[in-house]
């Protein structure tokens, strides 16, 4: 049995024209999956059929991003901002599924591989040297309630006592969608990607993304910089690291402009 899916997003007349579902599995055998996720669903939905896309006129980050929405998966994504994973591709395909058209823009950049584990799809590049990756930290504890943004934070707090390595004081103010489901956070020996997984199938921010300047100049500290994906200029390392979450129904990655690192 097959079902029809018509939809369309555009840019500048740039169409991603759509898919049409399968009831067949035709896909290579992915890592073990976490037990509190759903491995037929996220692989029911890599095998989506796009019978036509185009990708034209979307960069790396932009078009994986697109993809993850469309077919609502969960999406780690690790780039580096350089000039040739910010140029616009001319991607055209037909009769793929969605995780060969994963595939195919993956490997459209050298250094990038992709991987699925814990239900989440993960690009990541090859060029970040583990010591210099703080998704490598391993946190002895994170614990953290409320909603999304709130865990967020919390967790940035964390992150940044390691990486900026001096004292301080944090005051915020965090904005909240009151809809947004209300998380309960308690992890141990966790690396801080895994933490990223949870929370991503946890709550409604199901995209995650961590841009790497691209840059070896590192932090005080020994880390790579990072920056967010709407950032105007460099983040110091007093605020470091930095990276965006991004839900299913969120703002459309087409809109987002990645400056060049300084």
């Amino acid at each position: 049995m097959r079902y029809n899916l018509v939809m369309a997003a555009r840019r500048s007349g740039v169409y991603f024209l759509v898919f049409a579902c399968c009831t067949c599995v035709l896909f290579r055998p992915f890592p073990a999956y976490a037990q509190t996720t759903a491995p037929a669903d996220l692989a029911s939905k890599l095998n989506t059929r796009f019978t036509t896309c185009d990708m034209s006129g979307l960069n790396f980050v932009e078009a994986l991003i697109h993809v993850a929405q469309t077919i609502e998966i969960p999406m780690g994504i690790s780039w580096v901002n350089t000039p040739a994973a910010r140029a616009k591709m001319v991607l055209l395909c037909n009769d793929l599924t969605a995780q060969q058209l994963l595939e195919k823009i993956v490997y459209s950049q050298s250094h990038y591989q992709m991987q699925v584990s814990s239900g989440v799809v993960h690009v990541f590049s090859t060029d970040i040297p583990v010591s210099q990756n703080f998704l490598f930290l391993q946190l002895p504890e994170f614990q953290a309630q409320g909603l999304i943004n709130s865990v967020k934070v919390a967790l940035w707090m964390q992150l940044n006592q390691i990486i900026q390595s001096t004292p301080r004081g944090y005051a915020a103010s965090i904005f909240s969608n009151p809809d947004e489901p209300r998380l309960e956070v308690s992890l141990r020996n966790a690396a801080v990607s895994d933490i990223f997984d949870s929370l991503a199938i946890a709550s409604d921010r199901k995209i995650w993304v961590v841009t790497f300047d691209d840059s070896s100049t590192l932090t005080r500290s020994g880390f790579r910089r990072t920056r967010s994906l709407t950032a105007k200029k460099a983040i110091s390392d007093d605020e470091q690291p930095t990276w965006d979450i991004i839900g299913w129904n969120g703002r459309p990655p087409m809109y987002f402009e990645v400056p060049d690192a300084p």
